[in-house]
C-alpha cells in the first residue's frame, strides 16, 4: 500500500510527547484519565496506534473492539473508526483490513463484521468523485488502499480472495495511472499492483489487465511520477511480461 508522506499518528506507546508529530485530522487521545466508555477508548486506541511495527498494540485493539461492539450500531461505529483513520492516513489501511478480517467472527445484533465492514467501504467507494476531486487526493488515496488490501487479506471459506473486489481493485489503479494522475496516486497504484498482482493477474478480467499494462508502459515512457514510483513500476511491468499481459 501506498505509505502517506504524512507522519504516523505517534511514534512511542501510550500519550505521546508534544514534539511527536500527528496527521492532519487526527487528535491523540489521552488515556490517562478515568476509564472511558468502551467505544471511547477503542477510538483512543485506535487513533494512538502507529503505522509500523504495531504488532504490540493489535491485541489491545481486538479486546476493545469485542468489548465496545454489542449492537449494529456499534459494531459500524467501530468499524468506521478504522476506515475513517485508513481515509486520512493510507498507511493505515493495511492495519484496518487486517484488523477487520482477523474479528471478522464477531457479530452484533444480526451482522458479522466482514459484512459490516465491506458495507461501509463500498458506501465510501462511492465518494470516489468526490474524493477524487480532492488537492490533494488523500481520502481517494486511502480508498484505493482499502479496497486492494480487502482482496488481498479477506477470504472466503475455500481461501480464495472475493472476486466482487477484483474488478474493484482494477479499476482504482486504473484511475491512479491515468493521464491526470497526481505523483501521489501514481505511486499508490505502483504500491498496490505489487500489493495485488497476483491476484489479480489470476482472476483479472484480461482486457483490463491489457490496459494496466499499456498504462503502466505510458507512465514509465512519459516520465511521469517520480524515480521511486518508476523503479515499482519497472518491476511491474516484469511481472506482467512474465504472464504475457503486455
Amino acid at each position: 500500500m501506498a505509505s502517506s508522506s504524512k507522519t504516523g499518528v505517534g511514534r512511542g506507546r501510550g500519550i505521546r510527547s508534544q514534539t511527536s508529530k500527528v496527521s492532519p485530522g487526527f487528535v491523540l487521545k489521552d488515556l490517562s484519565g478515568p476509564k472511558a466508555a468502551p467505544m471511547d477508548h477503542l477510538a483512543a486506541l485506535v487513533c494512538n496506534m502507529r503505522l509500523e511495527d504495531n504488532e504490540c498494540e493489535v491485541e489491545p485493539v481486538k479486546f476493545a473492539f469485542r468489548e465496545a461492539v454489542k449492537t449494529d450500531d456499534e459494531l459500524n461505529g467501530a468499524i468506521d473508526l478504522l476506515i475513517s483513520r485508513s481515509l486520512q492516513e493510507d498507511g493505515f489501511a493495511s492495519t484496518a483490513v487486517q484488523l477487520c478480517a482477523d474479528l471478522s467472527d464477531v457479530v452484533a445484533e444480526s451482522v458479522t463484521c466482514r459484512s459490516a465492514f465491506l458495507k461501509l467501504l463500498q458506501a465510501n467507494y462511492r465518494k470516489k468523485e468526490e474524493f477524487r476531486r480532492e488537492r490533494p487526493p488523500v481520502k481517494w488515496i486511502g480508498c484505493v488502499a482499502l479496497v486492494c488490501h480487502s482482496l488481498s487479506k479477506i477470504r472466503m471459506p475455500d481461501n480464495s480472495p472475493m472476486m466482487p473486489i477484483v474488478d474493484t481493485a482494477l479499476d482504482c489503479i486504473l484511475s491512479c495511472l491515468g493521464s491526470v494522475a497526481t505523483a501521489q496516486e501514481l505511486e499508490c497504484a505502483a504500491v498496490q499492483i505489487l500489493n495485488v498482482g497476483d491476484i489479480l493477474l489470476a482472476y483479472g478480467n484480461s482486457n483490463k489487465m491489457s490496459s494496466l499494462g499499456q498504462a503502466v508502459f505510458d507512465v514509465i515512457i512519459e516520465g511521469r511520477g517520480s524515480e521511486a514510483t518508476r523503479q515499482k513500476l519497472l518491476c511491474v511491468v516484469e511481472m506482467l511480461n512474465k504472464t504475457r499481459r503486455i
